[in-house]
């Protein structure tokens, strides 16, 4: 299986690939997933399968405990033809009072080591280069 991108016109066969994707993995998995399929999940198995498919991409999944960050995870490295590296990789979960220490420490960190000429910008979405 090879992850590529395209742009998505119509939802229905993609959310079916999903689940056809989904039911592959429980067939081979000895984890099986009781997974639901729904729009938003396949927006996050997208996005996570682009930055893994990236060299040396790395996440953060944020969310509370439950939301599915791990499994959707799994799915996607299955995808993306790489379950073998998704069960040797070390997996932190960490609280959001921890997300928010490791936040401000990066930001003191960078505010130390740039000078500042430099524009460094932490993005939730997609950035464009106009937008520096």
């Amino acid at each position: 299986m090879e992850c590529f991108v395209s742009t998505v016109t119509d939802v229905e066969p993609c959310m079916s690939k999903m689940e056809e994707l989904l039911m592959d993995h429980n067939a081979t998995s000895k984890k099986p997933m009781n997974l639901a399929v729904f729009l938003y999940a396949v927006e996050h198995i997208s996005r996570i399968c682009r930055v893994i498919k990236q060299p040396g991409g790395h996440m953060l999944n944020v969310g509370l405990g439950g939301s599915g960050r791990q499994s959707l995870t799994r799915l996607s490295a299955f995808i993306c033809g790489m379950e073998h590296e998704y069960s040797r990789a070390r997996h932190t979960i960490i609280s959001m009072t921890e997300v928010a220490k490791l936040i401000s420490s990066q930001n003191e960190w960078l505010k130390r080591r740039c000078r500042k000429t430099e524009v460094v910008r932490f993005c939730s979405t997609p950035a464009e280069p106009e937008d520096f």
